[in-house]
């Protein structure tokens, strides 16, 4: 038999059973939640012994033994999470004749149960790590010969850590973005934690003692997905797949004076979306952009970007909707995030106007949204080969933007992490310029300009920071990585960051880890004169496009200063032509190759300089 999860499926989850017969697989049947509620997850994990299976149920805190008897099937046990907290119970099993191991992950433990002769199960041991997250305050941890205590790091230091736990008041819980928050009257730095069952309140303003102030509880229930942005000393918080959730919105300067840990209520509430991925504001104009519409209370304001007038916090107000309907998966106009402007970039024909860059999931869309009543498309960007276009970040210049695509790592588009870089300087025919390649295994989710800084948060290789003092080329100059387990694509490790307090501190969150406080290492990478950071190693980056016809373009990072010698060989290793030598300047070198006059196939090209030597392989393709 093969049993076959969807977790996800209609938010509920259900499983099937194939079975193999005369060479083929056939469906045998199908198991619906037997709780039949929204967000549990059914089906999340399985295991099999005999005619039995074990199914996991974890964000409802149970695990279900079936058995499967002549290819029907029948529920015969519920075994309920011992816990009273939430534990993510069920999200790991195994099952072996009369034993079953379930565990629970949020609460770090595992519980082992044994059949009893009567049939029924029952707790005989329950498991908790030894090495069980805790939070680390009131003491610098520096980054010294790539570590940061058990984390790896370049010119980052680890301030303070504070765990899921101790963010929510003792809850098992997760996190998902992060934004920052300024005391314009008192100059306190606060961050703003999402987490599943709602928004942490954090003081950083002493980022090795910082201080758990409360929780703003979700306003319907708990979301994977948690979004917030600030304007005027107040949160807007949104939610996806969580029904009517709306746009929480909430007085910030009710932290002052916060002593002890405080369950808040929110301030307003805007009611007329739903479900809401993610929300940007234009601080400028005092407009919100609440994207990625999963449900509203009309049919009128299911769109793109729903704008809300927010200059009043106590009473915000619908303002229009924008969409462009030949995009998205579904061409539906689906926006997933995006940054709304003032417009100060170099073409000339938009300055000084609204103009708005979305990630669309298909393509990068451009409106000009000066005028609320009349939205106007300008432009959009489709390219087959994205996976997803996720989230995107501007050049202080406006320029460039500097865009995530999320998916095309997992659908093995690219086998190393990417940044796709775009050429503003025609709003109305952006071009790429530069595909950035991390040569990293791990996938791209949320990243933010500051000057000359790219800040990166990767998943399972935590925030990356990019030097963009050559837009076009970026260098990575310093790195903290939050999942020590390793890189991997998967959606796991570091969701969000917010790099734009004016103390320096850089705020992180790592899904399952917790909450990071962060600084630059003093005499670090960052701490180099602007426009001067340099790559600390030598490094020869896979070609671009490829393959390619005839055009493509080959980078290379220098440390220092040296002599080099780039060679292209052909398979049987025969030189075919020298593409750079001499001495060249610490840095980062780019150069052209044209292949028109060679015949399509595999090449490979070699940098030497001193002691390194790097190859790697292209296919021109005519």
């Amino acid at each position: 038999y093969a049993i076959i999860g969807s977790p996800g499926f209609d938010k509920k989850g259900f499983i099937e059973i194939h079975q193999f017969e005369n060479e083929s697989w056939e469906k045998v049947t199908k198991i619906s939640n037997p709780e039949d509620e929204v967000g549990t997850y059914f089906g999340a994990d399985v295991s099999m012994s005999g005619d039995e299976i074990l199914i996991g149920n974890y964000n409802g805190e149970k695990s279900y033994v079936f058995t499967l008897e002549n290819d029907s099937i029948n529920l015969k046990h519920t075994l309920q999470s011992p816990e009273n907290s939430e534990g993510k119970f069920g999200r790991a099993l195994s099952f072996v004749d009369d034993k079953i191991l379930i565990g629970a992950t949020y609460g770090q433990k595992a519980h082992i149960y044994k059949r009893n002769s009567n049939g029924s199960w029952s707790v005989a041991h329950d498991l908790s790590s030894h090495n069980r997250n805790r939070s680390i305050t009131g003491v610098k941890v520096p980054c010294e010969n790539g570590k940061a205590g058990d984390y790896g790091c370049n010119s980052i230091d680890m301030l303070s850590f504070i765990t899921p736990s101790d963010l929510s008041g003792g809850n098992n819980t997760e996190l998902n973005d992060i934004w920052g928050w300024t005391d314009s009257t008192t100059g306190k730095e606060y961050a703003l934690v999402g987490l599943r069952i709602g928004t942490s309140f954090v003081d950083v303003s002493d980022p090795v003692n910082p201080v758990v102030l409360g929780l703003l509880p979700t306003a319907t229930y708990g979301s994977s997905w948690r979004d917030m942005k600030v304007y005027k000393d107040h949160v807007y918080i949104v939610a996806d797949n969580v029904g009517n959730h709306g746009v929480q919105v909430f007085d910030l300067t009710q932290l002052r004076g916060i002593t002890q840990f405080t369950e808040f209520t929110m301030t307003y509430h805007y009611d007329l979306v739903g479900s809401v991925h993610n929300i940007a504001i234009n601080e400028e104009t005092g407009f919100a952009y609440a994207v990625g519409i999963g449900s509203a209370s009309k049919d009128e304001y299911m769109c793109g970007a729903h704008i809300i007038d927010i200059n009043d916090p106590s009473n915000p107000t619908f303002a229009g909707c924008l969409g462009d309907k030949t995009t998205g998966r579904y061409n539906d106009g689906y926006i997933h995030d995006g940054q709304f402007v003032i417009y100060k970039g170099p073409d000339s024909d938009y300055y000084g106007q609204e103009i708005a860059f979305t990630c669309n999931e298909t393509a990068l869309g451009i409106a000009n949204i000066t005028d609320k009543s009349n939205l106007k498309i300008i432009s959009k960007f489709e390219n087959s080969n994205f996976g997803y276009v996720h989230q995107g970040w501007l050049s202080d210049d406006h320029r460039y933007f500097f865009v995530n695509d999320e998916l095309n790592e997992s659908y093995g588009y690219d086998d190393v992490q990417t940044t796709v870089i775009f050429d503003l300087i025609d709003l109305d025919n952006p071009i790429i310029v530069n595909t950035y390649r991390s040569e990293l295994n791990t996938i791209d989710h949320n990243n933010y300009v500051k000057g000359e800084l790219l800040y990166q948060s990767n998943y399972s290789s935590g925030l990356r920071i990019l030097s963009i003092a050559d837009p076009k080329n970026p260098i990575e100059v310093a790195y903290f990585d939050t999942y020590t387990a390793g890189d991997i694509i998967d959606y796991i490790g570091s969701w969000g960051n917010y790099p734009y307090f004016s103390s320096g501190t850089i705020v992180i969150s790592s899904m399952e880890e917790g909450l990071y406080v962060l600084k630059a290492t003093d005499g670090g990478n960052l701490g180099i004169d602007k426009g001067h950071s340099l790559p600390d190693k030598f490094n020869l980056k896979q070609n671009y496009p490829n393959p390619f016809n005839p055009m493509t373009q080959i980078q290379y990072e220098l440390p220092r200063e040296g002599e080099i010698d780039l060679t292209l060989y052909n398979t049987l290793g025969m030189e075919v032509m020298k593409l750079d030598r001499g001495i060249k300047p610490a840095g980062v070198h780019q150069i052209s190759f044209d292949g028109s006059h060679l015949p399509s196939g595999i090449y490979f090209y070699q940098l030497r300089s001193g002691n390194f030597v790097k190859t790697r392989k292209m296919s021109l393709l005519k």
